[in-house]
């Protein structure tokens, strides 16, 4: 069965998980493959940080199970 689905997982973070829940996968979207710990790209996680934390805008995480993983900042999801 695994193998005719290739998604693993599905996530959505929103207000309610810690900023170490999602601090990786904002940094992974700001930075888009560029090293993420740049200071560069500081204003642009925190900004992202700040609408999840305050319910502005919530994270998606869809992974798959050959590897690829899909971020998304929205309003809201509906699974």
């Amino acid at each position: 069965m695994r193998e005719q689905n290739t998604v693993e997982r599905v996530e959505v973070y929103d207000s309610i998980n810690s900023e170490g829940d999602v601090r990786w996968a904002v940094e992974m979207l700001a930075a888009s493959g560029v090293q993420a710990h740049s200071a560069a790209f500081e204003p642009v996680i925190q900004s992202a940080m700040n609408r999840i934390a305050t319910g502005q805008q919530v994270l998606l995480v869809i992974t798959h199970v050959y590897g690829a993983t899909v971020l998304a900042l929205a309003a809201n999801v509906s699974i």
